[in-house]
């Protein structure tokens, strides 16, 4: 039985999730799911509260699943790529501003793996409100949760089956002042 991951995304810049190329990963921050998903599962990011409720930012179905390690010795850019394999073999930051204190190094890597789909549906900041059919999937709290339940997998795939597969919208545009 696949799983539906939910999570809220307080952030979205274009890094997590990064939508580069046409191709959806996941490889830093939610751990968690990075760890726990497998190929099949859902994952559905969505937006802060301060932004409104039910508001999805992406759906995703997970296609494949990679070490970090294989994922950024890959030598494609992407925006979710910060670490780097060094001599030894380590995965290092590679020196950027995201993510760059200790703390958030540790949790990035202890997910250990990328989450990778060609199937997804990107709505960025033209966020789309969740049909009343999937209310129950709704997710607004902190961490994230899992659901396994036919009847919402069947559901979700039936929602997304009439969205074309691919990037709608753009991630949000923060303003940074000095």
């Amino acid at each position: 039985m696949n799983n539906i991951w939910r999570y809220v995304i307080t952030v979205d810049e274009g890094k997590a999730p990064c939508i580069d190329n046409g191709l959806l990963t996941l490889c830093i921050c939610k751990p968690v799911i990075r760890k726990g998903a497998k190929e099949g599962d859902w994952i559905m990011g969505f937006a802060r509260k301060a932004i409104g409720t039910d508001l999805l930012v992406y759906i995703a179905k997970v296609d494949n699943k990679i070490t970090i390690e294989d994922y950024c010795s890959d030598p494609e850019p992407r925006l979710d790529k910060i670490f780097k394999l060094n001599e030894f073999g380590n995965l290092v930051h590679y020196g950027g501003k995201i993510h760059s204190d200790p703390k958030s190094q540790i949790t990035d890597l202890s997910g250990k793996y990328c989450i990778v789909s060609n199937n997804f549906w990107y709505f960025g900041s033209d966020y789309v409100g969740l049909p009343l059919e999937l209310g129950t999937l709704s997710w607004s709290g902190r961490g994230q949760t899992k659901r396994t339940s036919p009847s919402q997998l069947q559901a979700l795939e039936e929602f997304v089956s009439s969205i074309p597969v691919g990037i709608h919208g753009s991630p949000e545009k923060h303003i940074h002042l000095d």
